[in-house]
């Protein structure tokens, strides 16, 4: 694990006034797309996801999926490991402002150099329902070059329990390999019982090489069940 986030994980297990909050869940997705490019090559993915709130603001959490990296030909299975710790905190009655620190892994995977990074991520809520989020990584999948992202999203109540919601992003690649791509999502979600259901749209403007291809950048309907623990 990253030295950035251990410090950070630390810090959030010494400085806590109390745990308030421990939550998981178990995901089913027939798609794991990240930022409008699929990560498991346009393959159904199984994911799982442990987070901690702490009641002065900090937090820290984990979450681990199947991907495909796509590295050598044939059918591949690989696990993508995410640890995360942050901060966040109330400014006036509606809005509130949190960062994370966020490493990424990807354990065993078989590929010519370390896909691992580390990415910090600021974001801005308002009233529970907007989000404005802006992530940079230093050292993007262990190229050595930078990438920042920017991303705007919302969140419309429906029926119940039901919501529509929809973002749009950039990831800026120029550092890496000399362009970036915009991509875009809009969705219903609810709740069957116990568990959680989400059917999605996803799109982006372009290919970028390396990152995605025609299969895993093109449009796609993304259904994802989700079952907490």
């Amino acid at each position: 694990m990253q030295r950035p986030l251990v410090i950070a994980l630390i810090a959030c297990l010494l400085t806590s006034d109390a745990l308030a909050d421990v939550s998981g869940y178990v995901q089913i997705t027939s798609d794991y797309v990240r930022r409008g490019v699929s990560q498991s090559d346009a393959d159904p993915a199984l994911q799982l996801g442990v987070d901690l709130g702490f009641e002065n603001g900090l937090i820290a959490g984990a979450w681990g999926s199947s991907v495909d990296n796509r590295s050598q030909a044939g059918q591949q299975h690989d696990i993508e490991l995410n640890a995360y710790a942050g901060y966040g905190r109330d400014v006036g009655q509606r809005w509130r402002l949190t960062g994370f620190v966020v490493a990424y892994s990807y354990p065993g995977m078989e590929t010519p150099f370390d896909y691992d990074y580390v990415e910090y991520l600021v974001s801005a809520n308002y009233d529970d329902r907007y989000w404005l989020e802006y992530a940079y990584a230093a050292d993007y999948y262990g190229t050595g070059d930078g990438a920042w992202n920017a991303e705007a999203l919302g969140e419309w109540p429906l029926h119940g329990a039901w919501s529509l919601s929809g973002g749009v992003g950039h990831l800026d690649l120029s550092d890496v390999v000399g362009s970036g791509y915009t991509y875009w999502q809009l969705g219903i979600s609810g709740n069957v019982g116990i568990a959680g259901l989400d059917l999605r749209f996803h799109d982006t403007d372009r290919l970028v090489p390396f990152f995605s291809s025609t299969k895993t950048a093109k449009a796609r309907i993304v259904l994802t069940l989700t079952i907490p623990f």
